[in-house]
């Protein structure tokens, strides 16, 4: 390929992979690159930097996984520690598959930022679509399953993340005067970020006492949010700051609290503060009144959520041929994307 829209860079190696770095990025922000997945990779063995994470961050991009998955993908201790780095572009039906991500600040398995915080242009926005991601991801303030920081708006372009998932262990620490918001989905949703449609079942811990902390689905939320689902085997706290089944905290712009819609959490979600489990009753499940109040979503059973109807009525995703979600769970229970259903190996990925 040539790195255009119709005519992609192909990558079907490890060594392929790491041949994006050499390449002329310096007119990528009007013309960005276009790849696309034609094999799964293993970076078994492989050592990996973050492709975008040096001021200015200057490369532009449109990543295709094609229904492929990358395994064994390791981060060592890096400035917003993931696999893009800053993602200005898009990434789309690509799986991670047993990440091993350590951040020395804002990190996820995609991106440590997702879009900008305060985007001064419209190329500086990032979509991430139909993606998902296993493993472990840790860091200091903003950590996600998949993406650390999600950026604001620019006009009309909009940084977001739409129907992924996540079952990797999140794991955020505080240093120094920094927070430690976790999140099973992205750390931080800044104002007109949007996250939608998502669904994470990982192991998520904060240790910051400063009442921002641990969130099954988000970390911290400036923006309302919808139609995401807490499967998370536990969501803690140990330094005793805020923990919520869908989000940590929401957070109050222009004298609006931010909201969820049409969330859930299964059941079988633990959240505990300081070691001492939360009890069921001191869940905010409606509209949050109080800025920086913990979100839990409506409590449902696993029988509820096996069925995908209810995720198509209620919530209003997408099922079927050419949509987003497969019509059926896996054995756990969970939602499947439709590209992961096809490939058949899907039971492999939770």
């Amino acid at each position: 390929g040539d790195g255009t829209e119709n005519n992609p860079y192909l990558i079907a190696t490890a060594q392929h992979l790491q041949n994006m770095r050499t390449l002329n990025w310096s007119q990528t922000e009007t013309n960005p690159y276009y790849f696309k997945l034609t094999a799964d990779i293993d970076m078994a063995g492989q050592n990996w930097g973050p492709l975008n994470n040096v001021d200015p961050y200057a490369k532009y991009l449109h990543f295709d996984g094609d229904g492929h998955i990358i395994k064994n993908l390791k981060v060592a201790k890096s400035a917003y520690g993931s696999l893009f780095g800053v993602l200005f572009g898009s990434c789309k039906n690509l799986g991670l598959v047993n990440a091993d991500i350590e951040s020395s600040n804002g990190g996820g398995a995609f991106a440590g930022y997702l879009g900008l915080r305060s985007p001064d242009k419209p190329a500086k926005i990032g979509i991430l679509e139909n993606c998902f991601s296993t493993g472990k991801v840790s860091g200091t303030d903003a950590v996600g399953g998949l993406v650390g920081n999600l950026g604001k708006p620019n006009g009309t372009n909009v940084s977001r993340i739409s129907n992924c998932f996540s079952v990797a262990a999140v794991t955020a620490t505080s240093t120094g005067s920094s927070k430690a918001r976790a999140g099973g989905i992205v750390g931080i949703i800044y104002d007109g970020g949007k996250v939608e449609n998502c669904f994470a079942s990982g192991k998520i811990v904060s240790n910051t006492s400063s009442g921002k902390g641990a969130g099954g689905v988000v970390g911290w939320a400036d923006s309302k949010f919808k139609g995401l689902v807490a499967f998370n085997e536990s969501v803690s706290n140990v330094g005793g700051g805020t923990a919520g089944r869908i989000s940590s905290a929401m957070g109050l712009v222009n004298g609006i609290i931010a909201q969820g819609e049409n969330c859930w959490a299964s059941e079988k979600v633990v959240v505990s503060k300081n070691g001492t489990p939360v009890p069921s009753g001191s869940y905010v499940t409606g509209e949050v009144t109080v800025k920086e109040t913990a979100f839990d979503g409506e409590t449902k059973t696993a029988a509820f959520l096996q069925d995908m109807n209810n995720y198509s009525s209620v919530l209003q995703w997408e099922l079927g041929p050419n949509k987003p979600w497969a019509s059926t769970t896996n054995t756990k229970g969970l939602p499947v994307l439709q590209w992961l259903f096809l490939r058949g190996d899907y039971e492999n990925y939770y």
